[in-house]
């Protein structure tokens, strides 16, 4: 029972960044997005991902690793777009 609620939780923590990483993607824009946020929430992912990789556990492992993946992407989105968006004005 418990390791379905670990599969559950990491689906879900995967899967609440596809609607914002596409809706980012899809219009290039940033407004109003932190990135200072995205920076925090990175730097958090790195450190849980460096924190559980001794710990052996696959599923815990991976759903920081895909965290790390998801909140990179939207830290590299905002520093982009929001060049481009100063870049044009």
């Amino acid at each position: 029972m418990m390791k379905w609620l670990g599969v559950v939780s990491m689906v879900c923590f995967a899967a609440c960044y596809v609607p914002q990483l596409a809706r980012t993607f899809r219009t290039r824009s940033v407004e109003g997005m932190s990135t200072a946020y995205w920076t925090i929430v990175t730097l958090g992912y790195v450190s849980g991902v460096l924190y559980v990789l001794p710990l052996n556990d696959p599923l815990v492992t991976l759903t920081y690793a895909i965290g790390l993946v998801c909140a990179t992407a939207m830290l590299g989105a905002c520093i982009t777009f929001r060049r481009r968006s100063q870049n044009e004005k």
